[in-house]
């Protein structure tokens, strides 16, 4: 089974700033647009097992502005 399509992936020793992923399972730093690392990574998987394990999306947000409103207040 394929889990994630590698095309983004990069090996870097810094932080990052690009956005891409879907806005669902992005951070709060993706989100506000702050430099970030690897630690991004593990709130997507995070947000997916939440996802896979109750059968609902975390954070009952139904569009990206929904979840601007939550990191963002």
């Amino acid at each position: 089974m394929k889990i994630c399509d590698m095309g983004w992936a990069v090996h870097t020793m810094g932080m990052r700033i690009s956005r891409c992923g879907t806005p669902l399972y992005q951070s709060p730093e993706v989100i506000k647009g702050i430099a970030y690392d690897e630690r991004v990574d593990i709130w997507a998987v995070g947000a997916i097992t939440f996802e896979l394990l109750t059968s609902m999306i975390p954070f009952k947000i139904w569009c990206e502005e929904d979840l601007k409103k939550i990191v963002m207040p």
